[in-house]
């Protein structure tokens, strides 16, 4: 019986080597570094950054193929990916909370080139940014 996605979840982060590095730039000057990411993080920011990737260029393909029935088998995959991004995506920020204890926090919290987490000081509904 093959494994579900979560009993291969911890297989897929083990197995990255590389990371992807966060893109963006400490937005103000007065923004807060509140630490640097440790490579758990780092594996499933990565992870997240990825299946994004995988996902986005679903959509595309689903977008420019004529085949009915590939359409569907793409639409279907996109469906899958477009979960487990999703959920990615929150581990990630439940990670971040968890790692920084950010629960109370009122700032608002990002991650950006270095691998740093960052707050913003503000009053803004969001919690956080990628």
């Amino acid at each position: 019986m093959p494994l579900c996605w979560l009993g291969t979840l911890k297989l897929e982060l083990d197995s990255i080597l590389e990371f992807i590095e966060p893109i963006n730039d400490i937005v103000e000057e007065e923004d807060e570094i509140i630490g640097e990411m440790d490579d758990d993080l780092k594996r499933l920011y990565t992870l997240w950054q990825e299946t994004e990737k995988v996902r986005d260029q679903y959509k595309l393909d689903i977008k420019h193929e004529t085949d009915r029935d590939r359409s569907i088998e793409l639409s279907v995959k996109y469906g899958e990916i477009k979960a487990k991004t999703r959920v990615l995506k929150g581990l990630f920020w439940i990670s971040v909370f968890d790692e920084f204890n950010l629960w109370n926090e009122e700032s608002f919290v990002y991650v950006c080139r270095g691998f740093f987490v960052v707050k913003h000081d503000t009053s803004k509904e969001r919690r956080y940014k990628t």
